[in-house]
C-alpha cells in the first residue's frame, strides 16, 4: 500500500514538472525587442527538417525539462523573410561551422539570403570548417571568413552517371527494354557506353 501511495506521489512530481516546462515554454513565445543595430546570429546545430515539428514531446528533453526543438527550413526561411524588412536588424551573421542539410534545403535557404540582400542589408558567414554546401551557401555573403586553422573543401560540384552496358556485357547478361516515347533517358545507362 505504501508503495502504490509513493508512486503516485511520484507520479503526480513528474506530471506537474512536465506541465510547468510545457507552460514555461509557451509562454517564452513572446515578440522579442530588438535595439537599433541588432545582428541576426543563423546557425544550425541540428540538421535542418522541412518542417518545424508541432509535438512538444518530440524534441522535450525530460532531464533538464526543457524543449530543444530546432527551426524547421519553414521557419529559418521565414524568420530570414522578417529580417529583411526589419529596420531594427542591419544584417546576418552565418555561423556555417555545423550544417547538416540536403542541397536542396540549402539552395531555399540561399535564396531567401537572396532576397534578403535586396535589403541593402550586410550578410557576413564564419566558418571553422566549409564544406561544399557551406561554401554555397555563404557564396552569397558580401565577407567570408574562415578560421586561421580552418578548412575549406573546395572540390566543386559534379554529376555522375553510371553507364552500365559493358558490365552487363561481361555478365552475360541482356536487358530487356521496354520503353514508352522516344525522348525517355531512365533506361540509356543499360544501353549506351
Amino acid at each position: 500500500m505504501l508503495g502504490v501511495f509513493l508512486s503516485l506521489i511520484l507520479m503526480f512530481f513528474i506530471l506537474a514538472g512536465i506541465i510547468g516546462a510545457m507552460v514555461s515554454s509557451a509562454s517564452s513565445d513572446e515578440t522579442a525587442k530588438l535595439e537599433s543595430g541588432t545582428v541576426l546570429h543563423v546557425y544550425f546545430k541540428a540538421p535542418v527538417q522541412d518542417r518545424t515539428s508541432d509535438n512538444p514531446f518530440e524534441n522535450f528533453d525530460f532531464s533538464s525539462f526543457k524543449s530543444t526543438a530546432q527551426p524547421g527550413l519553414n521557419d529559418i526561411i521565414k524568420n530570414i523573410q522578417k529580417a529583411s524588412t526589419d529596420p531594427d536588424i542591419s544584417g546576418i551573421y552565418l555561423d556555417l561551422s555545423g550544417i547538416s542539410a540536403g542541397m536542396a534545403a540549402m539552395e531555399e535557404i540561399r535564396n531567401a539570403l537572396l532576397e534578403f540582400k535586396e535589403s541593402k542589408k550586410f550578410i557576413v558567414a564564419y566558418a571553422d570548417y566549409y564544406s561544399q554546401g557551406a561554401y554555397y551557401l555563404a557564396s552569397v555573403s558580401d565577407k567570408i571568413w574562415v578560421n586561421p586553422e580552418g578548412v575549406v573543401d573546395f572540390r566543386g560540384f559534379s554529376s555522375e552517371m553510371p553507364f552500365l552496358k559493358g558490365m552487363l556485357a561481361k555478365l552475360e547478361v541482356e536487358p530487356q527494354v521496354i520503353r514508352h516515347g522516344k525522348f525517355k533517358s531512365a533506361i540509356e545507362p543499360f544501353l549506351l557506353d
